[in-house]
């Protein structure tokens, strides 16, 4: 459990906000065309400076960290790049993901997002590693 009397709290919020967003647009990254997908990666990148910026400023005795978010980074470049199978039959299609062909996960109350879940799994190692409280930014226990 996170101790929101410690000083480094307010960043590790400041962590979970960006590693939300990163997972948001990857969610969102699965079911869409290359051109989109791009589109998302770049909106991404931000996020990835934001992170490191708090790895260097406010974590800077984690010489972990930055490592870490490299390896995620790489991961949403991967999923990113994912060749995408006939896009004209499959982009937009409210049955299948245009790159593995599996039924996209319906959105719910708790995950308004629909999204690839096989697809995501690209990038879960490199997020669960930097969520984490030994290797991330210990995002994991809010």
């Amino acid at each position: 459990m996170l101790d929101l009397d410690h000083p480094r709290t307010p960043s590790v919020f400041a962590a979970s906000t960006q590693l939300d967003f990163i997972l948001e647009d990857c969610k969102r990254m699965t079911l869409t065309d290359t051109r989109g997908r791009r589109f998302r990666l770049e909106n991404i990148r931000p996020a990835f400076a934001a992170l490191r910026w708090l790895a260097s400023e406010r974590f800077a005795d984690a010489s972990h960290l930055p490592a870490a978010i490299d390896e995620l980074e790489r991961q949403v470049e991967q999923l990113a790049e994912l060749p995408l199978r006939d896009s004209g039959r499959w982009v937009g299609s409210a049955a299948f993901c245009p790159a593995c062909g599996a039924t996209p996960r319906e959105p719910d109350k708790y995950d308004p997002i629909r999204y690839c879940s096989p697809c995501l799994g690209v990038i879960m190692p490199g997020l669960q590693r930097v969520r984490s409280c030994e290797e991330g930014f210990g995002t994991e226990a809010i």
